[in-house]
């Protein structure tokens, strides 16, 4: 078995170095969790399996799939590793016929959040896929959201108006965070919503999608797996990129400073490949779930491989926190200011931009008729990504205007403040 280098190259915006690249190591008896006996629900192939450790023992929702149809089960480990089926599994099936969610569901993301258990879950009815919530006191029980499907395929001509899938939440504060693989045609990129009512509303990033495609990646980014780093303060979205047979081929990285983003990705090409002929995993890696582990500073991979199509099983890797600062070699690329976030926004907001080399930065906002209201930045600065917090408890509300000038590039957005 052979080990593959993640180059998480961890901006730190202050003053444009980054982190050491971490390796990661795959477990050397892999696949770790394996398709079940001859007839069982999961006896053909098993894909991404969300794990939640809660300090004691390691909680995986797998999807199962029989031939027929995917379908959700659980099980424990209490090492990440060594796991055991639930033995009344699956613990979410698909729904009546004519539902949205009748011919299937799989890829489930689960979190414990305000003291039960919330599953994010992709389903599909003709072909459609779509993204459905269900609580959950134990693990085991799910009831199914009566608003599903929580996200919807968007208008024609959007960027996610044919799928929405493979998603992945994460909490910060009373806030959920959602990233999801949104299809158009044969393009497929990756967006960000947030829900503040525990997951059955979904409000969309006005910067989606947030990660698109590029070289190596193309036609399709997917499966985003995001991990923060509290050493660095940065957050690493663990993606899959690229297409093979009927899976995305192989992981990538990007990285922010802001759940919002901008996403920057590390590299020119994946940070961890297929495996070596007659592996296990040999045409194809992804559909992965990432956790950090704070007890041992680690980072922790499942992920699904496979030899050939409709073959595929969960294998496991693993990754040390690496904090040794090393050149740059990840620097804005152009000058940008983006759009602030959340917008609109009730009592504050943030604002993100960048350069690309060390400039004179003023940042302003301004009211509708012009007239200066705050100063946010007005110094020199070194290139880099910057995220500027703006308060406006003492403003009213309406339309009001942020301002950049950095050298020569000037660029205005507009903000709403509702009370």
């Amino acid at each position: 078995m052979k080990s593959f280098f993640l180059l998480l190259l961890l901006i730190i915006f202050s003053n444009g170095l980054v982190q050491a690249q971490i390796e990661w190591t795959r477990y050397g008896d892999n696949p770790v969790l394996d398709v079940g006996p001859p007839g069982a629900w999961d006896d053909a192939m098993l894909v991404r399996g969300s794990v939640y450790f809660d300090n004691t023992t390691y909680h995986m929702w797998y999807s199962g799939y029989d031939g027929l149809t995917f379908r959700i089960g659980y099980a424990t480990s209490p090492d990440g590793i060594n796991w055991q089926k639930y033995s009344s599994n699956p613990v979410l099936d698909f729904g009546a016929p004519g539902t949205w969610d009748d011919e299937y569901v799989a890829i489930p993301t689960v979190i414990y959040f305000n003291s039960q258990y919330h599953m994010i879950y992709q389903g599909r009815d003709n072909g459609t896929i779509r993204l459905g919530h269900a609580t959950s006191p134990d693990g085991i029980n799910w009831t199914k959201d009566p608003q599903n499907p929580v996200i919807d395929i968007g208008a024609p001509g959007s960027w996610y108006d044919t799928w929405v899938a493979t998603p992945f939440m994460m909490s910060k504060g009373d806030t959920l965070h959602l990233w999801f693989f949104g299809r158009q045609g044969t393009i497929g990129r990756i967006g960000h919503a947030f829900s503040t009512d525990e997951g059955t509303s979904w409000e969309f990033n006005p910067n989606n999608p947030v990660l698109d495609i590029g070289t190596w990646d193309t036609p399709r980014v997917s499966s985003p797996s995001v991990v923060y780093n509290s050493i660095t303060s940065q957050y690493y979205m663990i993606y899959s990129g690229g297409n093979e047979g009927i899976f995305i081929s192989e992981i990538g990285c990007a990285t922010s400073s802001s759940l919002f983003g901008p996403w920057t990705k590390q590299g020119n090409g994946p940070i961890f490949l297929k495996g070596d002929p007659g592996e296990w995993d040999s045409q194809h890696v992804g559909f992965h779930y990432v956790i950090f582990d704070q007890s041992s500073d680690t980072y922790k991979m499942w992920y699904t491989g496979g030899a050939a199509d409709w073959d595929s099983k969960i294998g496991y890797a693993t990754a040390p926190v690496v904090t040794g600062i090393e050149d740059d070699i990840s620097i804005p690329m152009e000058f940008n200011l983006y759009q602030n976030h959340p917008n609109p926004f009730n009592s504050a907001t943030a604002i993100q931009y960048s350069i690309p080399q060390r400039s004179n930065v003023q940042l302003k906002v301004y009211d509708i008729l012009g007239n200066e209201v705050s100063t946010l930045v007005n110094e020199e600065k070194e290139q880099g990504f910057y995220t500027i917090n703006f308060g406006a408890n003492n403003l009213a509300s309406g339309l009001y205007l942020y301002r950049i000038q950095a050298g020569d590039f000037i660029q205005t957005k507009k903000m709403i403040l509702l009370r």
